[in-house]
């Protein structure tokens, strides 16, 4: 029983194409994946599943959740842990070590 939630299965290759068409076609920006017990679908999935995907799939996931706020028009609010964007080069000299 899925209880409201989307049930894939299938060969490896079927489940990556299944998820690749949703992401294509814009019914989703992501997966969260559930199972009915661990470890070993999750094992299963990383050695099988995601071998199978073309890298479009899993690839680049914070453009894609940018892309995906865009879309529904939702602001993306600044981090207020950096409020600047400007790369700082510490040297090893200064650190706590």
């Amino acid at each position: 029983m899925s209880q409201s939630h989307r049930v894939v299965w299938g060969t490896p290759k079927s489940i990556a194409d299944d998820l690749q068409e949703w992401l294509e076609a814009g019914a989703c920006d992501g997966f969260n994946l559930l199972f009915a017990h661990y470890p070993k679908p999750l094992e299963e999935w990383v050695t099988m599943v995601v071998p199978s995907c073309s890298g479009v799939v899993f690839s680049a996931p914070n453009t894609r959740a940018r892309r995906s706020a865009r879309n529904l028009g939702v602001p993306i609010p600044k981090n207020k842990f950096a409020p600047n964007r400007v790369s700082v080069q510490v040297s090893a000299a200064a650190s706590n070590d």
